[in-house]
């Protein structure tokens, strides 16, 4: 038995089999093989892992076409941008840099530990030392990598010329490209980052993952800020849990690199600035995922996250990612301050509001949303509901159960798809005793619409369906979808909840059978 390297322990619970070549965790049940243990451990893919064995062994990967020309080029990528890195930080300590160590170490109060730790540097305007004795080859390699670009009048010059630079590094910690800050005169934007090429892809990148894996496993919580500086003082200040996205939203690709260091991510926002344009910024960032929780933490007005630490400093901001709501809650919220905007701009936060609850995945946190959107925008909930489902574009007379009655709708099966309802989030929860377990597709026998029933035998080929994936399948009955996003989840505890269920389906089976009024049998 040893210390557990996944999660924090006093008494050793981990433990190797080395004729099966497995471990285990008896107090935070992981467990594998080496490729698992070492995907967990070093927080990398399945590939990454088998490479990074591959290395330790001396056994070279799986021959694939073009694996070792691949292999090669990367090779020549990252030996480049260890060499410019180097030059950079040079350079920053170089007389040429003094008025980046101004900004640096004055300005913006980085302590010289911190710089050193982040690889920052600079890139003095003017001729790049590389460059001078550089074959043509080579040249062109700097150029394929994105370190250099021609210039008009003949030769080359360096691509962060007369910037600060920030290296961008992967989550095992090779720089693969350069963030530029501008630094005195020098012309083109504020900041920038090199060009993409075959190594680099800035939707597959997140900013200081490298420093802060530790953390991340450590607290299983992500902090996600806008820049390069706002990670740098946040760390340097002891919030080491903090990365950043490249001048995006976060992408797939990135929600599954934290997956699988972490549990929940808390997005920082700049301070609420009501309005159509502020809106539109916001839904664009945010994001969802099934795998993790996503709350949202507001920055003060008008500060910017380091400028908020240096002002208030690292308690506050850890008393408010504490305390940070989940972020479609936070999202609505902003919308309640655009109430006051014209019809034309109230409608569009509408939309915004629609898409936003299609885009959360847990059912009944899209329940709480509808009814805050219900009293915010003045609407039905169940009209709301309906308008999600069909993306805004019809808006059908439907406001309530109660209508659904005049329409034609029967108390019975007003109560079966209350009773269905029930079954889709118990099957989804992720818990224990699972529907299936205890009861049969044969069970529901009494329903009567067939609809129903050919819904239920779906489900019943996918036991681990996950709440979207319900979600999807219901789709196509916009009585069930309404009840789904309409019906309050009840107060009590699941396991009430789940023996209630299992007693009202049973009763109505022996009600239908005493009846004589089954219809259709299922096998």
């Amino acid at each position: 038995m040893a210390l557990c390297p996944f999660h924090e322990e006093k008494t050793p619970s981990f433990q190797i089999d080395p004729e099966r070549q497995l471990f285990y965790c008896f107090g935070c049940q992981s467990g594998g093989d080496v490729f698992r243990f070492v995907e967990r451990l070093e927080h990398k893919s399945f590939s990454e892992a088998l490479q990074f064995l591959g290395d330790k062994a001396g056994i070279p990967p799986p021959d694939r076409a073009g694996s070792s020309e691949t292999s090669d080029r990367r090779k020549i990528c990252l030996g480049l941008y260890r060499e410019f890195e180097a030059q950079y930080r040079k350079s920053l300590l170089s007389p040429e840099g003094g008025p980046a160590r101004e900004y640096l170490f004055e300005k913006r109060q980085i302590s010289k530990k911190t710089s050193e730790r982040f690889g920052l540097g600079f890139s003095p305007a003017g001729p790049f030392p590389l460059l001078r004795e550089a074959s043509s080859d080579r040249l062109k390699e700097m150029e394929f990598f994105g370190l250099i670009r021609p210039m008009r009048g003949g030769g080359a010059r360096d691509f962060m010329n007369g910037r600060l630079i920030i290296p961008i590094r992967t989550e095992s910690g090779s720089t693969v490209a350069f963030g530029g800050r501008v630094i005195g005169a020098s012309s083109g934007p504020k900041y920038m980052n090199s060009p993409e090429h075959a190594f680099y892809r800035k939707k597959d990148v997140l900013f200081g993952l490298d420093q802060a894996r530790a953390a991340l496993e450590k607290t299983r919580q992500a902090v996600v800020v806008e820049g390069y500086f706002d990670v740098i003082v946040l760390s340097e200040f002891g919030l080491s849990n903090v990365v950043a996205p490249l001048g995006t939203a976060l992408t797939p690709s990135h929600l599954l690199q934290l997956s699988r260091m972490v549990d929940e991510v808390v997005l920082m926002f700049d301070g609420d600035r009501a309005g159509r344009s502020a809106m539109a910024r916001l839904l664009e960032k945010t994001v969802f995922d099934s795998r993790m929780s996503v709350r949202a933490a507001g920055i003060p007005d008008g500060l910017d996250p380091d400028e908020w630490i240096r002002r208030d400093g690292l308690d506050a901001v850890r008393e408010r990612i504490a305390s940070a709501p989940l972020l479609s809650s936070y999202v609505v919220e902003q919308m309640k301050q655009t109430l006051d905007l014209s019809g034309e701009e109230k409608e569009e936060i509408l939309s915004g509001f629609e898409v936003l609850v299609r885009r959360v995945p847990d059912p009944l946190e899209q329940d709480q949303l509808l009814s805050m959107g219900a009293g915010i925008f003045g609407i039905d909930k169940s009209l709301l509901a309906l308008r999600v489902l069909q993306g805004g574009d019809r808006k059908p007379p439907i406001a309530s159960p109660s209508d659904e009655r005049k329409s034609g709708t029967t108390n019975s099966e007003l109560k079966e798809q209350n009773l269905l309802v029930e079954l889709f989030r118990l099957w989804g929860d992720g818990c224990h005793p699972h529907p299936s377990e205890v009861l049969s597709l044969g069970d529901f026998s009494f329903l009567e619409k067939k609809e129903f029933l050919e819904i239920l035998g779906r489900l019943w080929e996918n036991p681990q369906a996950s709440p979207v994936e319900i979600q999807q399948l219901i789709s196509p009955s916009p009585s069930l979808t309404v009840s789904w996003m309409s019906l309050p989840p009840g107060n009590e505890g699941r396991d009430e909840r789940f023996r209630d269920l299992v007693l009202m389906v049973r009763r109505l089976g022996l009600h239908a059978r005493k009846r004589g009024g089954q219809s259709l049998r299922l096998v």
